[in-house]
């Protein structure tokens, strides 16, 4: 079967591209760590983004499409027919194992893929539960000066802060209506600082988007997600873009400032 090949293919590609690309991009970020957090999330970005397509990139009829488009050249210009035969730039010949051998190793591959994209779908379900579950806060003076003064730095408008009780960290969601959501007794029991420090972060993942391109990143990685070398290369862009986001956020309150919010953070 067509179907059965393509899986197959894709599957013994990605076990070596994944491992190959992560190599790569370990010694790009590497080479690029002096240049900033940006530079090397951008690199983990880029083979986040390969481990998930090249392996597909070997199923495609790359033989068959530069014949017709030779063959197409070749008949406008009226200089004759030339015919080029090509095979595919990488496959999986199934002549050498036994038909129910591929066929047992498509459907448990495929099985691991449901139970990946049924995992997703249910953290993103609870996760949109949780912020209809959120209550609307509506912060004393001094918290309403440092969101009003966050919403200016980043130039960001249409943000609401809210609080829930399911939750023991700060969370960024929405697409279009973005959202802050705290802990419930967050507020009241942080000091100012650590809550414009908080904030500042949170708001450098809106400016950049995060919640957007972190859909976008694990619908891509879905058929290679049971990878271990995928999962740490997620890891390592998730860490890098937190970086990220601190730098953003210490240019608001100061780095020295910002440095000591997040060692009396991570005290607590």
């Amino acid at each position: 079967m067509k179907i059965e090949s393509w899986i197959l293919s894709y599957l013994v590609n990605s076990l070596w591209q994944v491992p190959l690309l992560f190599l790569v991009g370990w010694i790009a970020a590497r080479a690029l760590r002096q240049t900033g957090p940006a530079a090397e999330h951008r690199v983990w970005v880029s083979v986040l983004v390969l481990q998930s397509v090249l392996p597909a990139c070997s199923t495609l009829p790359w033989g068959r499409l530069a014949s017709f488009l030779l063959y197409g050249g070749a008949s406008q210009s009226g200089a004759g027919q030339v015919t080029v035969q090509m095979t595919a730039a990488v496959g999986l010949s199934t002549n050498r194992f036994p038909a129910q051998l591929l066929a047992a190793i498509a459907v448990v591959y495929g099985a691991i893929c449901v139970y990946f994209a049924a995992r997703f779908a249910w953290q993103w379900a609870k996760l949109y539960a949780m912020r209809a579950e959120s209550v609307e806060v509506q912060p004393i003076p001094e918290i309403a000066f440092l969101w009003r003064e966050c919403l200016k730095r980043f130039n960001i408008g249409g943000v609401t802060l809210a609080a829930s009780s399911r939750i023991s960290g700060p969370v960024t969601m929405g697409f279009r209506r973005k959202l802050v959501l705290l802990p419930a007794d967050m507020i009241a029991r942080l000091p100012e600082a650590e809550i414009h420090a908080i904030l500042a972060h949170e708001f450098a993942h809106i400016r950049r988007n995060d919640f957007s391109k972190n859909l976008f990143y694990e619908l891509l990685g879905l058929p290679v997600s049971y990878h271990p070398l995928f999962r740490l290369t997620r890891q390592r862009m998730m860490e890098s873009r937190e970086i990220v986001c601190d730098q953003m956020a210490a240019e608001v309150g100061g780095h020295r400032q910002y440095a000591r919010s997040l060692l009396r953070l991570a005290s607590l």
